[in-house]
């Protein structure tokens, strides 16, 4: 697994899936909501790379962890490069 340089890494957690679009709200100043261009689903919630799945935690009430559909599990919201 290469290291991402901290300086990168910023950028890296700011890119988006291919396909989705980064909107800025009309009714919400300061908040941004993303649409995939390919399919027209829309969120108010930053997309996950693909293969990633947000689950909540059953035994942290309130929590969430992820899930890569290889069976790979996080903690931590998955950035497109890990």
């Amino acid at each position: 697994m290469q290291k991402i340089p901290i300086k990168i890494r910023p950028y890296v957690y700011n890119e988006l899936p291919k396909g989705w679009k980064k909107v800025p709200s009309k009714s919400r100043p300061g908040t941004f909501w993303y649409v995939n261009t390919l399919t027209g689903e829309k969120t108010w919630e930053k997309p996950l790379p693909d293969g990633w799945r947000k689950m909540r935690s059953k035994s942290r009430p309130g929590t969430f962890w992820y899930l890569h559909k290889s069976g790979r599990k996080s903690r931590k919201r998955p950035n497109l490069r890990f």
